[in-house]
């Protein structure tokens, strides 16, 4: 295959360029470090890009992946090695992420709109079959000591997610806040629960400039038009549950990439 376009259910693959040689025909067993590569995978929600892999077909029923390379959101994902077969075709590896972009990765798993600076790093165990996709206890933080900007534009999906606030006048700074915020550090988690996402975002700092809040008498926060406004430090978590199949529309998606199996 040379610059080819592929295009199925959810799925896109842009300049998909694949080599393959077998040195024993009729035996169909390839020579090792075989290269794939593609210019962007674009898969419903999730778009990649400079896509490279190596890998060797062992036998007509099994493909093994030597390694596997991508780019995501302005940072990179990489796989070690992992054996595919028709007779059990689920995918069980962990991605390796280093300085994936949190605004954009932010945008693609829902919050439209989100832009800023800094990156994050971590691991995403996955498990690929037929019928989903689950995360396994995966986590992406930033690095220790460098922060960055981060700035929200539907805080009413981050309303949701932080759940019920006995003080209004709190939640209404921390959501203006979530505007324009400058963090220390951050955090997202991501985990499975039946065929829900589990996404959790730590955030610690404050907004980039005063807002227009004061406390009152009593300790609490309050709007205010008057004085200089106030720059309060937060420890935010916001919790949200993804149907993973509404985010990423994997099910036929996953059928055809995968087999159909006996």
């Amino acid at each position: 295959l040379a610059d080819t376009r592929i295009d199925f259910n959810n799925v896109a693959i842009e300049d998909l360029d694949c080599t393959i040689e077998f040195p024993e025909l009729p035996r169909l067993r390839s020579s090792p470090s075989q290269r794939c590569t593609a210019a962007a995978i674009d898969f419903s929600t999730l778009y990649f890009s400079d896509v490279s892999l190596t890998y060797r077909v062992e036998n007509p029923q099994t493909l093994f992946i030597e390694r596997s390379k991508l780019n995501w959101c302005g940072g990179t994902l990489e796989s070690g090695s992992l054996r595919l077969s028709s007779q059990t075709p689920e995918l069980d590896t962990t991605f390796f992420c280093s300085r994936i972009g949190l605004a954009e990765l932010l945008d693609q798993f829902g919050f439209k709109g989100t832009e800023g600076e800094g990156s994050l790093n971590g691991r995403l165990p996955v498990k690929l079959s037929r019928q989903r996709l689950d995360f396994d206890d995966g986590f992406l933080f930033s690095t220790p000591g460098t922060g960055g900007i981060v700035r929200f534009s539907d805080t009413d999906l981050l309303r949701q997610g932080v759940g019920a606030v006995s003080e209004a006048g709190f939640l209404n700074y921390t959501l203006q806040a979530l505007e324009d915020f400058t963090y220390n550090w951050t955090k997202l988690s991501f985990d499975s629960a039946g065929d829900d996402l589990l996404l959790t975002l730590e955030l610690d700092g404050k907004p980039s400039t005063a807002l227009p809040f004061k406390f009152d008498k009593k300790g609490m926060l309050v709007e205010t038009d008057q004085g200089q406004g106030l720059q309060y430090p937060i420890r935010l978590d916001v919790n949200f549950r993804v149907p993973l199949v509404d985010l990423f529309q994997i099910g036929q998606s996953i059928n055809t990439i995968m087999g159909s199996g006996q």
